[in-house]
């Protein structure tokens, strides 16, 4: 039985990477580890796989890419749009692209890559790709495929062959399969899916840190890369009400949950049914898959003793979770105020302004609320704003009453929060 000072250590050794340095950031692609990359349909499992492959492959190591569910064809197109039409020699040389019927033929595959004596085209594999290990109809319950799944990458862990095994998620996000792949792996990536921004978390990571902030991606024509925005920060937003008088600052921070952990909304005195609303709202917009996730929401709101919580915050609190999500800054000049319903639509709640719904009628309301803006120090405050987001209905009486009260703001109607993305940030369309 071997002391602990008789057991020696085995030094992590890393397949290096060329063209795809940006992926030590995030984490290390190491001799015999095995990664789970895990992502909703679309996000760019396939993608960050084949261009892993492809730079392994091009520094003459051999590549083996096992798909379950996309023909060797399809995945030779995207190849070539990856590089931009033309495949180097070394990838055609080292990577080799074979279909996996069903899990269970990874027995056939374990004599073939591992046996001394295997075929030769195969012999001294470094990276082996399975994309997807739920291919061919394998069920969650499915334990026999996901057992043979389990020996084969345990013997290429063994033998210093580093594996990938791309998984779909289920409709809540999780990680689909039984919850022994997760644990069998080494490595899990996870995508998020933000517009053309993939959030990448790391929540399991034996070759380093988890990576719990998200990493951000960019996705375009010639597959991923990090973002100018790949830096985790809390956002900040400025939320106003017309009806309490104040200018509130609105913090989130969006992290995945800790390993272990489940999803959870942390907002010290503030209505949290309504911001779970909210939350849903936002996971309702195109592309965004903003579900199962921590969110820590903060609302100062300045000479006020206890959180006096106004739904005209709503969308300043929608701008600053979606602002952290993607890593996207809001200009600090910039204000919101709206309240956000259930279907992501923005409405008016400033009764101070608009009890009657025609303010023309109601010249002693429309005089009222203007001697209530003038309010020398809500007006200071609002003196910081230059461009403010307000509901749709509201913008042009909401004009006029600011231009009375000598304010110069740049008004923007909006009626839904699906409008708001590419007003705030248009690079995100592109």
């Amino acid at each position: 039985m071997p002391r602990v000072d008789d057991i020696q250590l085995n030094d992590i050794e890393e397949l290096p990477l060329s063209k795809m340095k940006w992926f030590n950031e995030a984490t290390k692609l190491v001799k015999g580890g095995i990664y789970l990359l895990a992502g909703e349909p679309g996000s760019g499992k396939t993608t960050l796989s084949l261009q892993l492959a492809m730079d392994v492959a091009e520094q003459d190591k051999k590549v083996l890419y096992l798909t379950t569910e996309q023909s060797p064809s399809d995945l030779k197109a995207v190849m070539l749009r990856l590089l931009g039409g033309e495949i180097p020699e070394e990838i055609k040389e080292n990577m080799y692209i074979e279909v996996l019927a069903a899990l269970e033929d990874l027995r056939f595959w374990r004599s073939h890559l591992f046996e001394e004596y295997g075929p030769e085209p195969y012999r001294d594999t470094r990276l082996i790709v399975i994309d997807s290990i739920q291919g061919g109809g394998v069920a969650p319950s499915a334990r026999k495929a996901y057992e043979e799944l389990a020996k084969f990458t345990r013997i290429a862990k063994n033998k210093g062959v580093a594996s990938i095994l791309v998984s779909h998620v289920t409709k809540r996000g999780d990680i689909a399969g039984p919850k022994d792949v997760e644990h069998h792996v080494d490595c899990i990536l996870q995508y998020r899916k933000a517009f053309r921004l993939r959030p990448l978390f790391i929540p399991k990571n034996r070759f380093g840190p988890a990576r719990l902030d998200p990493f951000i991606l960019d996705m375009g024509e010639r597959g991923l890369r990090p973002s100018p925005h790949a830096t985790p920060k809390a956002s900040v937003v400025k939320g106003i009400s017309f009806a309490a008088l104040n200018v509130a600052e609105v913090q989130a921070r969006v992290q995945v949950p800790k390993w272990g952990e489940r999803a959870s909304l942390k907002a010290p005195y503030l209505p949290k049914e309504k911001l779970q609303h909210i939350i849903n709202a936002l996971c309702q917009l195109p592309d965004v898959d903003a579900s199962d996730l921590v969110y820590q929401i903060s609302c100062y709101i300045p000479k006020v003793e206890r959180i006096d919580y106004r739904f005209e915050y709503d969308l300043a609190i929608a701008v600053a979770v979606l602002s952290s999500y993607i890593q996207h800054a809001v200009p600090p000049e910039y204000g919101f105020c709206g309240e956000v319903d259930l279907r992501g639509e923005i409405r008016s709640n400033i009764e101070l302004i608009f009890e009657s719904g025609d303010v023309e009628r109601n010249e002693d309301l429309v005089q009222g609320a203007k001697k209530t803006l003038l309010n020398p120090i809500f007006l200071e405050k609002m003196k910081e704003i230059k461009r403010m987001f307000v509901p749709s209905e509201i913008q042009e009486d909401l004009s006029s009453f600011l231009s009375d009260a000598g304010l110069n703001v740049d008004l923007v109607g909006l009626s839904s929060l699906t409008e708001l993305p590419p007003l705030l940030w248009p690079d995100l369309e592109n």
